[in-house]
């Protein structure tokens, strides 16, 4: 990484990247000829595409509105008496609605000056001032700059903002109950995490087979000549049929599904006893936006290397042309992007799972155990670097594969676009490549849980969590189905209670009533916080299940004492054995 960053600041310039392109293809302000005009200004917009464009806005249509284009000294203002510096662009030359840079209704002879006011936009463009007034002008200007408000500065977006800046310490609270209503939730699992799974699994049969009576009395409805009667009566058997395979899975399933439910109450159990273990993923979060933002630095820099040119799609735009030196370069800058990023991610996986694996095998029948983060950071650094580092080096190699075709795939489609066969075998291929990086996303998170339990290195703890997983396929297969349940009525409930939190804040607590024109803005983004939120808490809910699968897999493996676990799991391991004998 060193090493490209060196490239691209010693041969790249990230200021270029903003080189705008008048009609003429001229760099304003880039070569010799333009190096005084490094402004560009469209002189003239064509309304009739733009009016078009509305219905089907695509790149052509940007294209063709702004066509006309041209460097200039300075971006002008509305003042028809201010002359306009440019470099006067080909369709300017010799023509009978433009002159002096200016370009005239109805002709120069009898027309009139279309000017209006702008603004540097990027230090490069000179871009409608929305904030300044037209008077005097032509309606075409006022029409351009209504829907440029309209589009782009309108009055809406405004009032969202001040709705939000208005009502920022109801949300401040917000952000607080989020996080109380995640445990609050841990509680209700602990407490009711059986009833809640039995009742959600006794729901979904009864409204399957609800489903196949109303296809059946639907079809019984029917006259007889319909042709469609028939397809109702199957599916209403089918449906049936589902319903059926759905009770007897149940049946025949129910001591997984106890298994399940107490692994569930068994981490409802470690998140309350262990909540600095939510600290993880946002320092992790925050990490790996620096590490993005220094990466995307390095990137620009990298990226700047080589030919500048018009952009093929959008004239006045830049692209660069590379050579293979830096298209190599820029490849390794990326992979070292994605290896760090799986890396730090993986970290944060290895510290869970370790103070969640530290925190099971404490644990006694009378006392609970202790989960530590800072034990499994200093297991990371001091003994297991190199296999978090190898699995994320999987991770980052899947991805960057991945990339490189959807790129390839994306100019492939270009150049056959009414070719379905390739299409279907470019849209299969990228299919399967996700499928991989799942795969193998799956794999190392597992490896890292079994690195956690056993202190192995990444390819025996993969294999070890492989042939774990696979013997105990049901077992797995059962829980995740209830952590899935779980899952959604986490985020749900603390989305939907978190809005309704500062609904009532802003209706009923005097200090915060009549904060908002409009209470629907600062709802919706107290929902999203708890949507963000309660997304936090379910992830890490949902790896820390699965290093409880694990630790109890492992634990009864072991066949330690009755006594040396979390309760829960001691009292059910006990009824298994105790149906054995």
């Amino acid at each position: 990484m060193v090493g490209t960053s060196g490239y691209g600041v010693l041969y790249g310039d990230p200021e270029l990247l903003l080189t705008p392109w008048d009609a003429d293809g001229n760099g304003c302000g880039y070569n010799k000829t333009t190096k005084d005009y490094p402004y560009l200004y469209f002189p003239s917009i064509n309304l009739t595409a733009a009016q078009e464009a509305n219905e089907n806005m695509d790149l052509t249509s940007v294209t063709d509105i702004l066509r006309f284009s041209m460097c200039v000294k300075e971006c002008p203002t509305d003042n028809v008496d201010e002359v306009v510096q440019c470099r006067p662009p080909t369709f300017a030359l010799d023509s009978a609605t433009y002159q002096e840079c200016v370009f005239y209704i109805g002709g120069t002879q009898y027309g009139k000056p279309l000017r209006y006011p702008t603004t540097k936009f990027a230090n490069r463009f000179c871009v409608p001032d929305v904030g300044a007034a037209i008077e005097g002008n032509s309606s075409i200007v006022v029409e351009f700059k209504a829907q440029f408000d309209e589009y782009i500065g309108g009055s809406g977006i405004q009032t969202y903002i001040s709705d939000i800046v208005a009502c920022k310490d109801p949300l401040l609270i917000s952000f607080g109950t989020a996080f109380l209503l995640g445990f609050i939730y841990m509680i209700v699992l602990r407490i009711a995490g059986g009833p809640i799974i039995y009742l959600s699994i006794v729901g979904l049969i009864l409204g399957t087979a609800y489903g196949g009576y109303m296809l059946y009395e639907t079809s019984l409805d029917m006259p007889v000549e319909d042709q469609y009667k028939k397809y109702y009566e199957i599916g209403s058997y089918v449906v049936w049929g589902i319903a059926g395979v759905l009770l007897c899975c149940t049946c025949f399933n129910l001591k997984n599904i106890r298994i399940g439910v107490a692994v569930m109450k068994c981490t409802a159990a470690f998140i309350g006893g262990t909540p600095q273990v939510f600290l993880a993923p946002p320092l992790a979060a925050i990490m790996i936006v620096a590490w993005f933002i220094i990466w995307a630095a390095i990137a620009t820099f990298i990226f700047s290397v080589g030919k500048i040119m018009p952009n093929p799609d959008l004239p006045f735009l830049t692209t660069v042309e590379w050579t293979d030196e830096t298209r190599y370069v820029f490849l390794y800058s990326l992979f070292g992007y994605l290896w760090l990023n799986a890396f730090m991610i993986g970290v944060t996986q290895f510290i869970i799972s370790a103070a969640c694996a530290i925190w099971y095998f404490s644990c006694t029948s009378d006392s609970n155990g202790s989960g530590s983060l800072c034990t499994g950071l200093w297991w990371v650094f001091r003994y297991h670097l190199g296999s978090i580092a190898f699995g994320a080096f999987l991770i980052a190699l899947v991805q960057l594969i991945r990339i490189i075709f959807e790129y390839y795939k994306r100019q492939i489609m270009k150049a056959n676009k009414d070719n379905q066969i390739v299409k279907i075998i470019l849209w299969t291929t990228s299919y399967l490549l996700s499928c991989l990086e799942r795969f193998v996303k799956f794999i190392s998170k597992n490896a890292y849980i079994q690195i956690a339990l056993t202190g192995k290195n990444f390819c025996a703890a993969a294999w070890n969590a492989f042939v774990l997983i696979l013997t105990n396929a049901l077992r797995f297969g059962t829980a995740n189905s209830i952590g899935f349940i779980f899952n959604v009525l986490g985020v749900l409930f603390i989305t939907s209670a978190n809005g309704v939190v500062v609904y009532a804040a802003l209706h009923y607590y005097d200090p915060f009533v009549g904060l908002a024109t409009n209470w629907i803005t600062p709802c919706v983004i107290g929902g999203l916080q708890g949507f963000l939120i309660g997304m936090m808490f379910m992830s890490v809910f949902s790896f820390a299940s699965d290093t409880i699968l694990q630790s109890f897999l492992v634990d009864e493996q072991l066949k330690r004492p009755d006594g040396m676990r979390p309760a829960i799991m001691n009292q059910f391991i006990e009824g298994i054995e105790d149906k054995k004998e």
